[in-house]
């Protein structure tokens, strides 16, 4: 939700380098109570596409299921000004984080390849139906001016298939999900007042 705090927060701290520490409150009968450390990364994705997203993280694999419901539910988020994870938990966040954006970029590398792959097959089949009724054209006309017309339009059409081509092969060569953290800090659960 673009209004929650914690979305507000990060927005403010993305030009900044270091990540914002918060402490978030939350209700949950279903997560073990206590304090939690998570970690929120922005990612972003490129290639054939560009994407932004918020990636939380969480040692803790049931919270990491649940985390963006409670931060939805969560009260208002407080700055902390002090060193708030011990180095421990920092890189348990770290590893967790790198498995889940080790997975995610191969399957974001597959997807555009299987993408890029479907856009150079349907871009092939239209050039060669293209280049069939251009050559056909060409083969149907006699005078010297209008020749070189359509042979202008055919060497036109492999140029521009040829761009296009390259420009997915380059879009190939810069899959990848950039990130960095955003946010960190802890989730404190406490039981559902009922």
């Amino acid at each position: 939700m673009p209004l929650h705090p914690l979305v507000r927060q990060a927005a403010k701290h993305f030009k900044q380098t270091n990540p914002l520490g918060i402490t978030i409150d939350a209700e949950s009968d279903t997560i073990p109570q206590g304090r939690h450390p998570f970690a929120i990364y922005q990612w972003q994705f490129t290639g054939l596409r560009e994407d932004l997203m918020l990636q939380p993280v969480c040692i803790d694999q049931q919270i990491s299921q649940k985390i963006l419901d409670l931060i939805e539910k969560g009260q208002e988020a407080r700055i902390l000004e002090d060193s708030i994870l011990e180095n421990e938990s920092l890189e348990m966040l770290e590893k967790a984080h790198y498995e889940l954006w080790l997975s995610a970029k191969q399957k974001h590398k597959a997807d555009t390849a299987q993408l890029i792959n479907y856009r150079r097959e349907s871009l092939s089949v239209s050039h060669h139906a293209r280049i069939t009724l251009l050559q056909e054209q060409l083969d149907a006309v006699t005078e010297e001016r209008i020749v070189r017309m359509r042979q202008s339009q055919i060497d036109n059409a492999v140029s521009d298939y040829e761009l296009r081509i390259k420009e997915l092969d380059h879009a190939l060569s810069k899959v990848d999900i950039n990130y960095h953290m955003v946010a960190i800090g802890f989730i404190n659960i406490g039981k559902v007042n009922g």
